[in-house]
């Protein structure tokens, strides 16, 4: 997988002025060590739905099960394109695309089954040709990712009362981002 182009974003400047990049492997990393992953669907009347799911990082793509009887199933076999939160909104990684619903190999069953044995041992292994049947596969698109330092006051904010501006830092260094796979740099939106 090539590592995504990290682009600065383009946010209010009360919520002050990201100058550095976080790098894909950082983003990677947290990805990868994350037990919850928060996803965003939407509904066929537009209504968001947002879910819980355990799931596994693994080579540039997030893994996760789910019944197709579930809300989430049939909203993204509608609407493919979801959200992916982690962390606890003052550390934030945040994925945006497409999922797939694939069937895996053999191998890659069996390895996905080692990976989510390792991950959350309290569930025991899960015998693989239950990935067999398929399971939800997101490679992003476009990613964010964000640190929040304490609140500060920002004497150019009208909009908020004074001590009570929150300003929005990356992860590394404290400055904020976005990344961008290279294949869709130029096709996405902000």
């Amino acid at each position: 997988m090539t590592n995504p182009v990290v682009e600065k974003p383009d946010i209010p400047s009360e919520y002050g002025n990201p100058t550095q990049r976080l790098e894909w492997t950082v983003v990677e990393e947290k990805l990868t060590d994350a037990t919850v992953y928060w996803i965003a669907s939407t509904r066929p009347d537009g209504r968001p739905h947002v879910i819980p799911r355990d799931g596994m990082w693994l080579d540039g793509a997030l893994y996760y099960g789910g019944s197709p009887k579930t809300v989430h199933h049939r909203n993204v076999t509608r609407n493919p394109y979801v959200t992916v939160h982690i962390g606890d909104g003052h550390e934030a990684i945040i994925a945006e695309g497409a999922v797939d619903i694939e069937k895996p190999t053999e191998e890659m069953a069996a390895r996905l089954s080692d990976e989510s044995l390792a991950k959350y041992p309290q569930y025991g292994r899960i015998d693989p040709n239950l990935y067999m049947g398929g399971v939800s596969v997101l490679r992003p698109r476009r990613a964010l990712g964000g640190q929040r330092s304490p609140r500060t006051q920002h004497a150019s904010s009208s909009s908020r009362a004074p001590g009570r501006t929150r300003k929005h830092q990356g992860l590394d260094a404290g400055r904020g981002l976005r990344l961008h796979p290279p294949s869709c740099v130029g096709r996405l939106g902000s």
